[in-house]
């Protein structure tokens, strides 16, 4: 669970994640832009480093998120290829962290 909330902080910007340990990576929007379509890429929270599967839409205008989160069998890339099609639809960009039990 700590994992998620420092994720969550990461991903946010919130000033959230410097109570439980300050992240030593900028929130994915800082970071190189995600490609339109299907992207993995690595981010760093609380000194782990999750893989978080991403898809964004032609469409995206940086308004809208949709956070997807797996089950037992973290499957987050079948997660995330579930939610493309709402991605599509509301413009929105989609992030499926693949979380460590």
């Amino acid at each position: 669970m700590l994992r998620l909330a420092c994720l969550l902080a990461l991903l946010t910007g919130s000033t959230a994640a410097q109570s439980v340990e300050a992240p030593t990576t900028r929130p994915i929007g800082e970071q190189s832009p995600l490609p339109t379509g299907k992207s993995v890429v690595k981010v760093e929270a609380c000194g782990d480093l999750i893989d978080v599967f991403a898809f964004k839409p032609a469409s995206y205008t940086g308004l809208r998120l949709i956070v997807v989160l797996h089950g037992v069998l973290r499957n987050a890339d079948e997660y995330r290829d579930h939610a493309v099609a709402m991605a599509e639809r509301f413009g929105a960009l989609v992030i499926a962290p693949r979380i460590d039990a």
